[in-house]
């Protein structure tokens, strides 16, 4: 934190980094709540599970920016549920990492490499409730590897 004591002392060196992961079951119609969340609680970090979004669909928020992983359409079906994403304030240093091709989970990465700090990955994940454990696991094995000190948050539907 800035010291106004000493103006010897004009870098902002950051001390914890506030995380917030959330299973929004649908971000459209919440668009007003998740801004004012962010307004008041400000976190560096905001992770959505169940976004449902598809990708003709724009959501951006001031200050912000925005990555996310849509379901993606099979068969010609409708798109129903699913999908992930990560808000990240836009001053933290940082770069998407493209998601790998999954089709037992939904996943959004991003790699932060701060300032006097180890770098880390952060990941918001979902994983539907009907997903094979052998894919669940292998899943997870990919996006550990994905890079250094992953951080892996949301919905895994871990019902025992």
């Amino acid at each position: 934190m800035l010291n106004s004591a000493n103006p010897e002392n004009k870098i902002k060196t950051l001390h914890s980094l506030n995380i917030v992961f959330w299973n929004a079951n649908g971000v459209r119609n919440r668009s007003a709540d998740i801004r004012n969340f962010l307004e008041e609680h400000s976190p560096d970090i905001f992770l959505i599970q169940e976004t449902k979004l598809r990708p003709e669909i724009n959501f951006s928020i001031p200050n912000y920016d925005v990555y996310r992983t849509d379901r993606p359409q099979r068969n010609n079906a409708p798109i129903k549920g699913g999908g992930t994403g990560i808000l990240i304030k836009k001053s933290l240093p940082h770069h998407h990492i493209p998601p790998p091709q999954f089709h037992s989970s939904e996943a959004t990465s991003i790699s932060l490499n701060l300032t006097n700090k180890d770098p880390f990955t952060v990941t918001s994940i979902y994983i539907p409730l009907d997903t094979d454990p052998t894919l669940y696991t292998l899943g997870l094995e990919t996006l550990i590897q994905l890079g250094p000190n992953p951080i892996i948050c949301g919905d895994f539907n871990a019902q025992h």
